[in-house]
Order: C-alpha cells, then sequence, then structure tokens
C-alpha cells in the first residue's frame, strides 16, 4: 500500500484512482512526476503543485 487515507476517499468525479506502471520504463526514459503536499523552501511552504523532471 503506497498510501492509506482515514477516512478513506470517497471516488467520484473529482477523486479518482491512477494505475500504477506493470513494468519499469527503459534506462535513460525521461519522465515528470508531480504531487502535492507539505516542502520547506527559503521562502516557506509552497502552495502549489511542484512538477520535477528525473
Amino acid at each position: 500500500m503506497l498510501l492509506k487515507l482515514s477516512p478513506p476517499a470517497v471516488l467520484g468525479d473529482t477523486i479518482k484512482t491512477i494505475p500504477f506502471a506493470k513494468e519499469c520504463a527503459p534506462t535513460g526514459t525521461k519522465c515528470v512526476v508531480s504531487g502535492w503536499g507539505t516542502t520547506t523552501f527559503p521562502e516557506g511552504k509552497r502552495k502549489v503543485c511542484n512538477p520535477k523532471r528525473m
């Protein structure tokens, strides 16, 4: 399990699950990850999504 919510989320038009990849991407593949959460920067907490290239 990657994440457990309490209480569980109610799935609907705006809340959905996403599938996990069935295999790893080939070496050298350019990927982008994105998510929400609390991160701290010198200027304080960010309030926007922060995508990263990997």
